[in-house]
């Protein structure tokens, strides 16, 4: 197994910790937990060699490092604990500070023998001393009493070695990952005397102990950023804006953060250009700064960059690096000072900006969205300029909105989501989808196995190797949209008044804009800039065939979206239910589905 299947888990954990009953984990959080303490480590090439035996010394090094002793102890020691371990041993440190805890003993011959395999009931009988137990507290004959111990504290979850077995890596680990997680003689958990809290699940809390192990930020200005690190990047798991990436795709302005115990770098290149118009307190010492219109918290890095010594004045351009908490954690450097931000004008105001002189004036603001998800304010004076517009902002020395013409794309986007026809998404794509003046950020993934039209594409930018950087889309996902039923339409002189159910809730429409001529049936919903509600009827089939992904009605197969709301109707009043409910039921089955074919409600009758 691979080092990138050890720290895979990272990303999602500082997102969010996936629930489980108490006790239970994945396996990868358990690697995860070892690597971060030393306890267990993959070789040279990424491998934790799961089945391969355990030596009588190398676990006497995981049990030092899974105790409080494991900051204090190295590898070597002053003196030999054994005959057979001399001072000069790899692991004579360890297996010294074990024989002095009462964790760990020789053999009547006076050798510790430190190659031989570990036994299973020996590596037991250590952990239960390393969680405060000695010989006196147990009845009966050695390893029995030892055992039923070993299982009463739930040191066995899958351990899978028996009596008399040879303790493989996998069952090592999972032995002192149970230990960190087991109540230990005086009553506490093992983990909190190590300095670890324990998560809602009852586990260690890994999240906590990734946090204290990260450091950084680096930020790249040439190749010595390399130094700061002690082991290899070539050999390091590199995470890019949170996704799979490789040492060779960092650049400078990149900010770097590291683990040594897992080597693994997470690396972002999240930046914000414009004018840099307030910071609080003051520039002397500022802990926030105001550009384009956003707040930004900034970090004891990003305080220096924008103070008075990082040489800059309000109401100079800049260029924010932004770590991985959205701190400012420093500006970018020479010719990257200047840059090209994509998207959506979504309002425009005016406001009173302050110069570098001091000299106030008004100046008419726009409010973009950009293909990065992140919304900016920039001055602009072009006319031509819209609420709405599709747009290319560049910051320089200056501040210069463009509208951007239609430059369109095709072509059906694998399953990978890798591109779109022939051409690739760069690693750190940035995609818009817009839908009436208004964008949302979405990622590749979202995609998967569509077919774009040139149509659908309203704006895309490709690198130097030709992959697509930016990508603007023209309502393709639906995702601004909201899908409903409407169960009544009440016409009258001031507006037709709709009676409605959108995703289990009821809705009155009463000044909605009609697209077309509504009818009762499946319809979708979206808000503009400007607050009006506009509505559409969806087209309806009564469906054959129905499986989680599509759906046939006629002759003609339709995608069902991954996010379709399901209706049942039982005497005439409409209920929330789910797509395997439909799937399973015995229904007439009807699907609504918007102009690109995809089935966004299903009425079962």
């Amino acid at each position: 197994m691979k080092r990138i299947l050890c720290v895979a888990l990272v990303v999602a954990m500082l997102a969010s910790l996936l629930v489980l009953p108490a006790h239970a984990v994945r396996e990868d959080t358990v690697i995860q937990t070892v690597g971060l303490l030393g306890i267990m480590n993959g070789d040279t090439s990424g491998n934790l060699n799961l089945s391969k035996s355990v030596t009588r010394a190398e676990f006497a090094k995981m049990v030092i490092k899974a105790s409080p002793q494991r900051e204090l102890t190295g590898d070597s020691s002053a003196s030999a604990p054994f005959p057979d371990v001399r001072g000069s041993h790899w692991a004579s440190g360890y297996v010294f500070a074990a024989v002095q805890n009462g964790w760990i003993n020789g053999y009547l011959d006076g050798r510790f023998r430190p190659e031989n395999p570990v036994k299973m009931e020996e590596a037991v009988n250590i952990v239960l001393k390393l969680l405060g137990y000695r010989d006196a507290d147990f009845l009966g004959t050695y390893p029995t009493a030892q055992i039923n111990q070993y299982r009463a504290l739930g040191l066995d979850e899958n351990v899978s070695c028996m009596q008399g077995g040879d303790m493989s890596r996998r069952d090592c680990m999972y032995l002192l990952y149970n230990a960190l997680n087991a109540t230990n003689k005086e009553g506490k958990i093992h983990c909190t005397t190590l300095g670890y809290s324990v998560d809602s699940d009852g586990n260690v809390n890994t999240a906590q102990m990734l946090n204290e192990t990260v450091k950084g930020p680096i930020i790249v200005t040439d190749g010595t950023w390399r130094n700061a690190l002690s082991f290899d990047v070539s050999d390091a798991t590199v995470f890019r804006n949170d996704a799979a990436s490789s040492a060779s795709m960092i650049v400078t302005d990149d900010v770097v953060y590291y683990s040594s115990e897992l080597k693994t770098l997470w690396v972002y290149s999240k930046k914000v250009y414009g004018v840099l118009e307030a910071a609080s307190p003051n520039l002397i010492a500022p802990t926030s700064v105001t550009v384009s219109g956003k707040t930004y918290s900034l970090s004891s890095e990003g305080s220096y960059a924008l103070s008075n010594y990082g040489g800059y004045k309000i109401g100079d351009a800049v260029s924010l690096l932004l770590g991985k908490d959205g701190h400012v954690v420093g500006c970018a450097s020479g010719a990257q000072t200047s840059g090209e931000v994509y998207g959506v004008v979504v309002s425009s105001s005016i406001k009173s900006i302050t110069d570098s002189n001091g000299s106030q004036s008004s100046q008419n603001m726009l409010t973009v969205l950009g293909t990065d998800g992140v919304t900016g304010e920039y001055p602009c004076e072009n006319k031509s300029v819209s609420v709405g517009s599709v747009v290319r902002v560049a910051v320089g020395s200056n501040v210069k909105v463009t509208v951007l013409g239609k430059k369109g794309i095709s072509g059906k986007i694998d399953s990978l989501a890798s591109g779109v026809g022939s051409l690739k998404f760069a690693g750190d794509v940035q995609i818009l989808d817009v839908c009436e003046g208004r964008g949302v950020r979405i990622y590749p993934s979202r995609l998967a196995g569509m077919t774009l039209k040139t149509s659908d594409v309203i704006f895309y930018i490709t690198d130097s190797n030709n992959r697509i950087t930016h990508l603007i889309l023209d309502d393709v996902t639906g995702d601004l949209k909201q899908y409903g039923l409407i169960t009544k339409v009440n016409e009258s002189e001031n507006g037709d008044i709709y009676q409605c159910i959108v995703e289990g809730n009821q809705m009155t429409l009463n000044n909605a804009h009609a697209m077309t001529h509504i009818t009762t049936g499946g319809f979708s919903l979206v808000t503009t800039l400007d607050g009006t509600q506009k509505i559409e009827n969806l087209k309806h089939i009564a469906l054959r065939a129905l499986n989680a992904t599509s759906a046939q009605g006629g002759n003609t197969n339709y995608n069902v979206s991954d996010r379709v709301v399901v209706y049942e109707l039982r005497d005439d009043t409409h209920y929330l239910s789910s797509l395997n409910a439909a799937m399973n039921g015995d229904f007439d089955l009807v699907g609504y589905y918007d102009r690109d074919g995809v089935i966004r409600i299903i009425l079962a009758k």
